[in-house]
């Protein structure tokens, strides 16, 4: 199963590495999707070393996003 997990900025975030890993672990695909408010917690870093996709960059005009980003991860 593929797996969008929004992270929003409390300090409930810096948990969200422990339950990407677990997800992982029971062989789902997660995508991280951090609030810019997120990454006070935890980092783009961390959250890719966890997940088997990579995160999606709260900056919409960050150089990493593709035009149709937010249709792929629907």
């Amino acid at each position: 199963m593929r797996i969008a997990l929004g992270i929003g900025g409390s300090i409930a975030a810096y948990r969200a590495p422990d339950l990407l890993r677990a997800l992982e672990a029971l062989g789902h695909k997660v995508q991280a999707i951090p609030t810019r408010s997120a990454l006070e917690f935890t980092t783009l870093k961390t959250l890719e070393t966890f997940a088997s996709l990579p995160p999606a960059h709260p900056d919409p005009f960050h150089e990493s996003h593709k035009g149709t980003d937010h249709i792929a991860t629907a």
